[in-house]
């Protein structure tokens, strides 16, 4: 069995879809640096404001509020419940989403600023998008409609993120 030292050496890293916007995330965090040597990303990236960014605080009190209006106010009780009740409840209106949280050990600042300033990690990035992941996107992709959405839309920080990650990945 190979050393961890050589497993780092050559690790890749994959994801597709919202694993995609881990792979992007792990780059973008300090402590991750230096486990892995290659990246792969298909289908999204958190190079743009797409995903809220929330502080440890915020997100905890958001989840907790959830969770309480559920009935739970501790992870026992979340646990005890039904999978099918907490998966009924998570597709409501107004159930909390997937965000990015700085907490300040693994990310200190939001992803986009990351790359913005040039601090991520600096491996070989192959990035693309799969013919038929969410298809109302992929309909007559062309390069100017990849861009568009790699920019986040008009958000300056997803402009400014798409700048500089298209002149360190040209």
């Amino acid at each position: 069995m190979p050393s961890l030292a050589a497993i780092r050496a050559t690790l890749t890293i994959f994801g597709e879809s919202a694993g995609s916007f881990a792979v992007s995330t792990l780059m973008a965090a300090a402590p991750a640096q230096g486990l892995f040597q290659k990246a792969i990303g298909e289908s999204g990236g958190a190079f743009s404001d797409a995903l809220p960014t929330q502080t440890r605080e915020a997100a905890e009190n958001r989840d907790q509020a959830w969770a309480e209006s559920l009935g739970a106010s501790t992870l026992a009780e979340l646990r005890a419940m039904p999978a099918a009740a907490l998966i009924d409840a998570a597709a409501k209106d107004g159930a909390p989403h997937f965000s990015t949280v700085l907490d300040g050990r693994m990310l200190t600042e939001p992803v986009p600023d990351t790359y913005q300033k040039g601090r991520q990690a600096h491996v070989p990035l192959l990035a693309g998008w799969n013919r038929d992941e969410n298809a109302s996107l992929a309909n007559d992709m062309t390069v100017e409609k990849w861009e568009g959405l790699c920019r986040g839309g008009n958000s300056p920080t997803g402009q400014k993120s798409f700048s500089s990650l298209s002149r360190r990945y040209r």
